[in-house]
């Protein structure tokens, strides 16, 4: 019953790309850019075609029952989910300080927050969990603040004001050095 279900939503997919694809032919090319305002889209409607197509050929070619499953009480079902429902949750919450913690702060703490919420519980990981938010962090703000001039929210608070303007001075700097050596 699963595998015909799987092909049928497939299918469901599969015309909404075509749908979707054909509704987006007809944006006017734009002057100043080369691939134009349907490129994301119809490379995002692309991924999605292929994907649809491998669900179709699943559900078609062994269709079956699966072993009955069992039955899971709401306890089973959340413990079931809770990698999940501990990234939202934190997503959420820390979506909502945004504005008031300023983008490195809360950059920082959901990466942190989220391994140690979903990896492995050993003090030994504590040294990777703090680089790889620090590391991320730091790269998120060079690519977005830095390279593409996104204007970062900023801390409310002036310790961390003065962290932000730090590692933008350090950044942007560098960056700008890079850039106009191989330029």
């Amino acid at each position: 019953m699963r595998r015909r279900s799987d092909a049928w939503i497939g299918l469901v997919l599969l015309a909404f790309c075509g749908v979707t694809f054909a509704a987006g032919w007809g944006l006017p090319p734009a002057p100043y850019e080369t691939m134009g305002p349907a490129f994301m889209p119809n490379l995002t409607l692309g991924l999605l075609a292929v994907l649809s197509f491998m669900l179709v050929v699943q559900g078609v070619r062994r269709p079956g029952a699966h072993p009955a499953r069992q039955a899971l009480s709401l306890a089973g079902r959340i413990s079931k989910y809770r990698n999940i429902l501990y990234s939202f949750g934190l997503f959420f919450l820390l979506a909502w300080l945004f504005p008031v913690l300023g983008f490195v702060l809360t950059s920082f703490l959901f990466l942190l927050l989220l391994q140690v919420a979903i990896g492995p519980k050993e003090w030994a990981k504590a040294p990777f969990y703090l680089g790889v938010s620090v590391g991320v962090t730091l790269v998120l703000f060079l690519i977005f603040r830095c390279m593409l001039l996104v204007i970062l929210p900023e801390s409310e608070f002036d310790a961390m004001r003065l962290l932000e303007d730090g590692v933008h001075v350090i950044l942007c700097d560098s960056w700008e050095a890079v850039s106009q050596f191989w330029n």
